[in-house]
């Protein structure tokens, strides 16, 4: 089973903030602990940059895309 989900990050955030971000964007697929990143995938489309995180848990791929924010506290 697969589960794509969607969050932002911003300039203004500490790596705990953005780790916490991708950790409640987990939690709210009910996935709340037992995940792993297994790949990163940056990129860059028409100005605007984002990354891919693509994580395992038991037996559920999670494909967490990851905008960037223009810097903006969201």
């Amino acid at each position: 089973m697969e589960i794509i989900m969607q969050t932002t990050f911003n300039v203004n955030m500490t790596p705990a903030e953005f780790i916490q971000r991708i950790s409640s964007a987990l939690n709210d697929a009910g996935i709340d602990e037992g995940w792993s990143v297994d790949e990163i995938i940056f990129s860059s489309h028409n100005g605007k940059e984002s990354m891919t995180l693509l994580c395992t848990s038991d037996e559920l791929n999670i494909v967490v895309n990851i905008l960037y924010d223009e810097g903006r506290i969201s």
